[in-house]
């Protein structure tokens, strides 16, 4: 099943067991990150929100607030377990006008760095920012 993989954790991963966890992450991603946003971060709109993954956009100096508050939210959803985890990433660009699917580009290219970072040896996540600007 695409994105869900064996670990040593888990050795075999059932149809049954990545639907399911297919579907939770549909109401996390889906229906609370949308409620989060509307109700909390009103400055801040989700142009996208499927499976486990998501868009949103917003002033920079909203963001890590709303990524830190995601992914605390996110922990508990999961019952603080370590094995589970979101990765974000947050582009930033200078001028309101420029394109969001230029600014979506460059938050996937920043996702893809975030996701070759592990966990630090405490349990502590690492956040990464990558300051983008029109070249």
């Amino acid at each position: 099943m695409p994105g869900f993989r064996a670990s040593k954790h888990c050795k075999k991963v059932s149809l049954s067991r990545g639907s399911t966890l297919s579907e939770e992450f549909k109401l996390f991603f889906g229906y609370y990150l949308e409620k989060l946003v509307s109700m909390e971060f009103k400055e801040c709109s989700v142009i996208y929100s499927g499976d486990d993954d998501f868009l949103i956009i917003g002033p920079w100096s909203s963001l890590p607030r709303l990524a830190k508050v995601l992914q605390d939210d996110f922990r508990k959803f999961v019952c603080e377990n370590k094995n589970v985890t979101v990765k974000m990433a947050i582009a930033i660009s200078k001028d309101i006008k420029f394109p969001v699917f230029r600014i979506a580009e460059a938050a996937g290219k920043s996702l893809e760095k975030a996701k070759q970072y592990e966990r630090e040896p405490n349990g502590k996540a690492k956040m990464l920012f990558v300051l983008w600007k029109k070249s």
